[in-house]
């Protein structure tokens, strides 16, 4: 806000002396004081009614917006077939006499193993013929 020097300042302090007096400078300090608080205090009250007027405004706005979408959420629905991608809801659909086409039947379903195969079990042994002794 304001770019004062060491310098600057020591100027103003010597011009203050000389013309308020050394006896007086002190009281005169108090009451600048007391002004530049006041000042600061006006403009705080000032920005905090900007402030609580934008908000409001905001608040107004987003009401307005939503009694928008609540009547749009109201209002019937309408389908354009033109610019649409989706099928026609429920309640727009033409109604006809001819039956519907069956559904395709599902493929059966692919049986995925992240596991190894189990080993077969080992065959019995044959049976062998027994030799007789004569």
């Amino acid at each position: 806000m304001f770019d004062l020097a060491w310098s600057e300042i020591l100027v103003i302090a010597v011009v203050a002396i000389l013309v308020v007096g050394p006896k007086d400078l002190p009281r005169m300090m108090k009451t600048v004081g007391q002004w530049v608080g006041k000042a600061r205090r006006m403009a705080a009250h000032f920005q905090s009614g900007v402030d609580e007027m934008i908000r409001q405004a905001e608040l107004e706005d987003l009401r307005k917006d939503l009694a928008a979408m609540k009547r749009d959420m109201n209002a019937p629905m309408r389908w354009d077939p033109a610019t649409s991608t989706t099928p026609p809801p429920d309640h727009l659909m033409v109604q006809s006499d001819e039956p519907k086409p069956a559904p395709l039947p599902l493929p059966p379903p692919i049986e995925h193993s992240i596991l190894p195969p189990a080993p077969a079990e080992p065959a019995p042994p044959a049976a062998t013929p027994e030799k007789t002794t004569p």
